[in-house]
């Protein structure tokens, strides 16, 4: 049965999922870097808009295994758009699911579905969370998507008694978050990052990624211009 998206789209049946181990690492690693972003809060990007350094899928993995909260939404059959994965990536992966044990008991080639959109939260399991890593397959972006994940993600938080639940958000990001029920804290608030130096008057601005941060002078030489 095919499901319809919130912007209309006719897509094959899709899955949603809270279980970590139906996250494919190195599948949720493209995801990442295809969206522009490497599980730093500061990614460093390229003038072409292309991650500087690739996702580190080991921590990538620990990362997946202490959230509190995983959730993905998978797609059975082609991305409609156009994979986000490199073909030699996408052939190599399916190779590897085809010689699983459970490909093997059913004696006949299975359609593994794709990773198409995942967010996690990690929280002190009591009182406040913050949201992660949100990405959908680029090609399907704009359809609700999104949406739906962050949806079961604060669901499920609330299930747990969370109630304080922040995210950072870049530029484009935020109308997203906007919509979907996030705003400006009472206090105000801005959040502030370790950068393991002292501030002094040399300080000032600089892009990370697609977010702008003061920093110290020690550390402007991360920015990539090539």
């Amino acid at each position: 049965m095919a499901s319809l998206s919130g912007g209309g789209v006719l897509l094959p049946q899709t899955s949603i999922s809270v279980k970590k181990d139906a996250v494919d690492v190195e599948e949720l690693s493209a995801l990442l870097a295809a969206t522009g972003q490497n599980c730093l809060r500061f990614p460093v990007l390229r003038a072409d808009g292309s991650l500087a350094e690739p996702v580190d899928t080991s921590k990538l993995r620990l990362a997946l295994q202490h959230s509190t909260v995983v959730v993905s939404i998978h797609l059975r059959g082609p991305i409609p758009g156009g994979d986000y994965m490199l073909r030699e990536e996408r052939e190599q992966q399916e190779e590897t699911r085809k010689n699983t044990a459970f490909s093997l008991r059913l004696g006949r080639a299975r359609a593994f579905p794709s990773l198409i959109a995942f967010g996690r939260a990690i929280s002190d399991h009591s009182l406040t969370a913050s949201i992660h890593d949100m990405a959908v397959a680029p090609s399907l972006q704009r359809q609700g998507i999104g949406r739906r994940v962050l949806e079961r993600l604060l669901r499920e938080l609330g299930r747990r008694g969370i109630s304080d639940i922040s995210a950072l958000t870049t530029t484009e990001q935020r109308p997203f978050f906007a919509a979907c029920g996030f705003g400006d804290d009472e206090l105000n608030s801005t959040t502030m990052l370790y950068t393991r130096g002292s501030l002094s008057a040399d300080n000032n601005s600089m892009e990370f990624g697609r977010k702008r941060l003061l920093v110290p002078v020690a550390l402007k030489s991360v920015h990539v211009h090539n």
